[in-house]
């Protein structure tokens, strides 16, 4: 039994590998097959969704978010709406906390939150409506059928998000 949880945890890195390695490529029908074509828990996304996070690219954090991502983790230290607002991409920063992130949430280095650190980054546009969305309030969490991919009929059109299962 010992050894099929080592196999476990052992393909759960290889995805997660896999995962952080799709994540910056300019093309999200990559990470989309990765996502339909494996198993991944909820630990394997996080540092993918950084790395998204970190190139801008919504349309991959958001495949990586309706795969069960964690949006409060910390795979480096700071979650991926640090990552966002440290690297300005606002699109993706606003889908982060639409979508559950917290701006609450601090990182662990620097000890500042999201817009702590668009202000200290120079960023006060960004650290302005980020504030404003907080006031609005953001949903705690999506499914796989809400959010910005959720059809009418209540159904999602990322078909992969039935293999990525919580664990």
């Amino acid at each position: 039994r010992w050894g099929d949880e080592e196999a476990a945890v052992q393909d759960q890195a290889v995805v997660s590998a896999a995962l952080r390695e799709a994540a910056p490529w300019d093309e999200p029908r990559a990470l989309q097959h990765l996502l339909s074509s494996c198993y991944c828990a909820t630990s394997s996304p996080p540092g993918a969704l950084c790395e998204a996070a970190l190139q801008g690219f919504a349309a991959h954090a958001e495949l990586l978010l309706h795969a069960r991502a964690d949006v409060a983790a910390q795979p480096f230290g700071k979650s991926a709406l640090h990552v966002a607002v440290e690297s300005g991409h606002e699109e993706v920063a606003t889908l982060l906390v639409r979508l559950g992130a917290s701006l609450d949430a601090r990182a662990e280095k620097s000890g500042m939150t999201p817009i702590e650190l668009a202000r200290a980054l120079d960023f006060a546009p960004l650290a302005h409506r980020l504030a404003a969305q907080n006031a609005e309030g953001a949903p705690p969490c999506v499914s796989a059928d809400e959010g910005p991919s959720a059809r009418p009929d209540g159904h999602s059109d990322l078909p992969y998000v039935t293999r990525c299962n919580p664990e």
